[in-house]
């Protein structure tokens, strides 16, 4: 992503978690994982054209969602693909993506020792 696109998303971002914080959302509530999911779907409400307009925004606001998302999130992409295409091999990634990141098993998740020999 090159990085105009790239600040401008950490300043959406910031903006919409700005925004929450003075409606009340506390460092707890911060720190749930559902919230950056919260963050992500009010980004892309507010900015829905510019996402859809500018394909590299398109790009960068996907792999952000794919980085940051939750499982939910993660099925619901694996839905969109599915209904395009009954074969997609994407919307099965993305559904093992979602069982991984639920498990904790992704690979490169700081919390995943299943190639340890424990």
């Amino acid at each position: 992503m090159n990085a105009k696109i790239g600040a401008i998303l950490d300043a959406w971002f910031q903006e919409e978690m700005d925004a929450l914080i003075a409606q009340g959302a506390t460092l707890a509530d911060i720190r749930e994982p559902s919230f950056d999911e919260l963050l992500a779907t009010k980004v892309g409400e507010r900015h829905k054209d510019e996402i859809r307009t500018n394909s590299e925004m398109g790009r960068a606001f996907l792999v952000e969602a794919i980085f940051n998302g939750s499982p939910d999130t993660l099925r619901k992409f694996a839905g969109i693909f599915r209904e395009r295409d009954p074969d997609s091999a994407m919307a099965y990634d993305f559904e093992t993506l979602a069982d991984q990141r639920e498990r904790g098993t992704e690979k490169g998740n700081k919390g995943d020792d299943s190639n340890s020999d424990d």
